[in-house]
């Protein structure tokens, strides 16, 4: 009886002929592909990936270096829009790094620095500093700045004479926090006194200026519900305020985040270098087709 032959089991192989110069023959070179290799491989790719980003972030940004990197973003606000002489000033903000050093700096509404700081940011990119404005501090609208790298954000107040007046707060929440463009972001709070009064809605999308987008009324418990449709992606920080009255202070709310972005679209904040794309993109694109050449052959093998 004739055996059966028995032959090796088939595998994925890439084969390529290669000329011998010297004898003219022809050497079979074998590239084996097995889902274990590529399992291997991809694992290994996401460890140098991981171990770059991690490099890049520790060393190669830190701002102990001369050349600071500048596609961060920093946002600033303080606790009042409205200040009298020899009060205290609560400057806070946040900064997409942890750990580092932002210059803060205030200017008169004559030009002159009445204040120069270095906030340290916390994990969160939080930062705060404070100061007290003089007895002699000249009135009309002061700016704020904070500065990392070639990254600046501004915002103003105003200082009036002095006056004694009661504290008021003002809050702010918004919901969702992650919205799609052109989806409405509510925008809610509450301000104390509980009175009936205006509150502006403000909105900063780092690295400047705050824009008005709106005003409201709130209702006689003292709480509204503003209704914002952003058009463009980002990362933006809002605030509410109010000016104050015959009575009582002016207040900021704290500063809310709110993310804007298209479905499935990632939002990377920093900046990392055009080398290290290009080196995610080749790692993922030589997975995807040894993925495929995988696939194409067992199906056909199959």
């Amino acid at each position: 009886m004739r055996r059966p032959s028995l032959s090796p089991p088939k595998r994925n192989n890439l084969k390529s002929q290669v000329a011998n110069s010297d004898s003219g023959e022809e050497r079979e070179i074998v590239i084996t592909i097995t889902l274990k290799s590529l399992i291997i491989f991809l694992v290994i790719s996401s460890l140098i990936v991981y171990g770059l980003f991690t490099y890049w972030n520790t060393y190669l940004s830190n701002p102990k270096f001369e050349n600071v990197p500048s596609g961060f973003t920093v946002w600033v606000t303080t606790d009042r829009p409205v200040y009298g002489v020899d009060e205290l000033v609560a400057i806070s903000g946040r900064l997409d790094k942890s750990e580092v050093l932002v210059q803060i700096g205030v200017k008169d509404s004559r030009g002159n620095v009445v204040w120069i700081d270095q906030a340290l940011t916390d994990k969160d990119g939080n930062f705060k500093s404070v100061f007290r404005l003089s007895k002699d501090s000249p009135s009309g609208k002061y700016t704020v700045y904070a500065t990392y790298g070639k990254s600046q954000a501004r915002t103003v107040f105003n200082v009036e004479s002095s006056s004694n007046l009661l504290k008021s707060t003002i809050t702010l929440r918004a919901a969702p926090s992650t919205a799609k463009p052109g989806d409405v972001i509510s925008l809610k709070g509450s301000i104390y006194p509980r009175i009936k009064t205006n509150i502006k809605i403000e909105v900063s999308a780092g690295n400047g200026d705050w824009i008005l987008i709106g005003k409201i009324q709130t209702d006689k418990q003292g709480e509204y519900n503003y209704e914002w449709r952003p058009n463009k992606p980002g990362i933006y920080a809002v605030r509410a305020s109010w000016t104050g009255d015959s009575e009582h202070q002016s207040a900021n709310s704290q500063i809310v985040f709110v993310t804007v972005k298209e479905s499935g679209a990632i939002i990377l904040s920093g900046e990392y270098p055009s080398w290290l794309i290009t080196l995610i993109i080749l790692i993922i694109g030589s997975a995807a087709v040894a993925l495929l050449f995988l696939l194409k052959r067992r199906f056909m093998e199959g």
